[in-house]
């Protein structure tokens, strides 16, 4: 839920753990979508930072939603799909 305010969009996706009342115990990222935008490898360590933000230090994630949509604008084309 923290995530989505700061307009990062996951997956829940349970695991063979203990559950979480009213949560998941993980999240999924949608790999696939990641690609399809033009994403590279070197993206990943700019969207792990905002996780780290988010769930990690806390950071009010109303504050970083500037910042993601700002970094989302790079990836407007989708790649591949058939025409």
């Amino acid at each position: 839920k923290l995530l989505e305010k700061a307009n990062l969009l996951t997956s829940g996706i349970g695991l063979p753990l203990p559950v979480v009342p009213g949560d998941f115990n993980a999240i999924r990222l949608g790999t696939q979508e990641i690609t399809r935008w033009g994403m590279y490898p070197e993206s990943m360590g700019i969207v792990a930072d905002f996780f780290c933000r988010v769930l990690v230090q806390r950071e009010n994630p109303e504050k970083l939603k500037s910042a993601v949509k700002e970094f989302r604008k790079q990836f407007q084309k989708l790649h591949f799909i058939r025409a």
